[in-house]
């Protein structure tokens, strides 16, 4: 045979790692034969770690490696499982669509990398789950998942009744994710029982081909296992649903507290169901502590469902500059709850700068506060507005949520309280007046009371007409002292006290028929009859509290001797025909005269009256 140069040898249709190729030294023109599979590879990083290209290339492990075609044709379904039993931790999955027919299982720990949502897309054609994460974790064992899904589409089939992507476990990233396909039985994800989770830019609209059918993301606790889930964040979401009454964001908690799914973060959300109707944007039950910022609902015929149990209520769930667009073509609601059915099943929510959201009904309980379009503070008892402050006419307008109001701004005039500014020739331009109706008025009622705090010091720019109420406490203060406890009107530069003149229409008797009778602390204030034609003593003993000013009747004190003050009186009269003589106790002086007789301590006559004064040396 003749000898024939390297370049003249036949061709190879293919070659294996056993090939041999020829290579020269770099120096001293010496010739060397390697296999393929000997070819090095050295990365020009300071510090790389020399190798062989096949070694170089095993660090990146595709589905392809394991015989997926990704022609959307071929089964590839053994493909990816042997992929996820190799034991590697990042699988990369080249363009391309891949069809499956059964759930591929994704082992804790892994990570599936596609080349972008409109790439590498995965089409499962079964009506199972499509993607499942954490499948290990059942209750009772270990929750570990850490898992990854980035840059897929996912493609469910329309007779589907699970999630294209199904998560179990703890420590999930999902980021660049496509969503199409489904019906009314499958989701596009589920979180089941998860934790410190974190899904990023995700779609599921689309039209035609890529339409999405299905429901949108699940977050839930499946077993009502006594461990709050969560911990969460959406961003960056857009949903488009595609039939009638489904649902775009369900967090759904168990029915106990713990058990609850709570702490998750929604931003930029965008939830749309034109033509569609029986569609809830998001629903709510039994979660708590959920932030919502920026969300964006549209055409849909519930924009909010939030419910809660007695036992695992929804509540301090925020929204954030939320905005609600009806369905032109039917009714919608902005929001609603379950607070009619299971009262306080949903409170303590708060409503800041959100616009046509949500609706002003009266379901709003305990705790919650509205900053919308006005000011809202719920109420628990009633479930209305205990105050709701709101633009009207271009003014302010105070009120319950019903017709009684304040505002301010207004002309004094009308059948309401008004607050005006600046108005109707008051001297200074930032004093106001609160009117209390006009002549249409009758009656004004403070309800339950009017309260006034006891004041212990001098109020301050005290003016005529000012009335005030002093705590009369003997020992503190600097304007009490000089004082007894009660309301006080200021006039001429004076403090005057409104006297309470002890007039309280019909007064209780003690009829008594024997003839002694000690008085009792609860005839301070009431009158004493003796009845007996004998001759009849009455002690007057010592108070070691006075009744009035420990609480049980009003006290009746004015300043009336300088240097004394009044506690409390009791009536004592002589009805029997013998004489009535006041007897002192130890420690008690009687000081008189009460009557005729020459001591000044007996009651002579018949029907003749004597007042009991108790009094102090202040």
């Amino acid at each position: 045979m003749a000898n024939r140069q390297i370049h003249e040898l036949d061709p190879a249709a293919t070659l294996d790692s056993a090939d041999r190729i020829l290579v020269s030294t770099a120096a001293g023109n010496l010739t060397r034969r390697a296999t393929l599979d000997a070819l090095p590879f050295a990365g020009d990083r300071p510090g790389a770690v020399p190798r062989t290209l096949p070694a170089k290339l095993r660090e990146q492990v595709s589905v392809r490696d394991f015989g997926a075609i990704g022609d959307d044709a071929a089964d590839d379904t053994a493909a990816f499982a042997a992929a996820m039993a190799s034991g590697a931790r990042a699988i990369r999955i080249p363009a391309g669509r891949y069809r499956l027919t059964a759930p591929v299982d994704v082992p804790n720990g892994t990570a599936l990398l596609g080349e972008g949502r409109d790439s590498s897309i995965l089409r499962f054609d079964h009506d199972g789950a499509g993607l499942r994460f954490g499948t290990s974790f059942a209750p009772g064992s270990a929750e570990y998942t850490d898992g990854t899904c980035t840059g897929l589409g996912l493609t469910a089939k329309a007779s589907a009744t699970a999630a294209a992507l199904k998560v179990v476990g703890n420590n999930f990233i999902g980021r660049d994710l496509r969503f199409r396909g489904g019906g009314a039985g499958s989701w596009a994800i589920e979180l089941d029982r998860s934790n410190d989770w974190s899904l990023v830019d995700l779609l599921a609209w689309g039209d035609g081909a890529d339409a999405f059918a299905g429901n949108g993301i699940w977050v839930r606790n499946s077993t009502n296992a006594a461990v709050n889930y969560g911990d969460g964040s959406l961003r960056q979401v857009s949903i488009k649903l595609g039939g009638d009454g489904l649902k775009g964001l369900f967090f759904e908690g168990g029915s106990a507290s713990p058990g609850i799914v709570n702490n998750v973060l929604v931003a930029k959300a965008n939830i749309v169901a034109p033509n569609r109707t029986g569609c809830i944007g998001i629903h709510i039950k039994n979660a708590r502590r959920l932030t919502f910022v920026s969300v964006d609902l549209e055409s849909l015929s519930t924009g909010v469902l939030e419910e809660g149990s007695a036992a695992g209520m929804s509540e301090v769930n925020t929204w954030l500059g939320t905005y609600f667009l009806a369905n032109s073509t039917s009714p919608a609601v902005a929001y609603a709850d379950n607070n009619g059915t299971v009262a306080g099943a949903v409170r303590n929510r708060s409503f800041l700068g959100c616009d046509n959201f949500p609706a002003l009904t009266g379901t709003f309980a305990d705790g919650d506060t509205m900053l919308a379009r006005g000011l809202w503070l719920g109420s628990a008892s009633t479930g209305l507005p205990v105050v709701r402050a709101t633009e009207q006419a271009g003014n302010l307008r105070v009120d319950r949520g019903a017709s009684a109001y304040i505002q301010f701004g207004a002309p004094a005039t009308g059948n309401n309280s008004r607050i005006t500014c600046g108005v109707d020739g008051l001297t200074a331009p930032y004093d106001a007046t609160l009117y209390m109706g006009d002549t249409n008025i009758r009656k004004v009622t403070v309800e339950p009371v009017l309260h006034m705090n006891e004041h212990q010091d001098l109020p301050k720019s005290p003016t005529d007409g000012m009335i005030a109420f002093a705590a009369g406490h003997p020992n503190s203060g600097t304007w009490n002292p000089s004082y007894d406890r009660g309301l006080y009107s200021f006039a001429g530069g004076t403090w005057h006290r409104l006297v309470d003149t002890r007039m309280k229409g019909w007064v209780a008797v003690n009829e008594q028929t024997g003839t002694s009778y000690t008085l009792q602390p609860g005839d301070v204030g009431d009158r004493v009859e003796m009845k007996n034609d004998a001759a009849k003593t009455v002690t007057v003993p010592q108070l070691a509290s006075v009744p009035g000013a420990s609480g049980t009747k009003p006290p009746g004190g004015t300043n009336v001797i300088a240097g004394r003050r009044v506690y409390c009186e009791t009536s004592i009269g002589q009805v029997g025909a013998g004489a009535v003589t006041l007897v002192p106790a130890s420690g008690v002086v009687i000081e008189g005269p009460t009557a005729t007789s020459a001591d000044g301590q007996t009651i002579v006559l018949r029907w003749v009256s004597a007042t009991l004064v108790r009094t102090r040396l202040a």
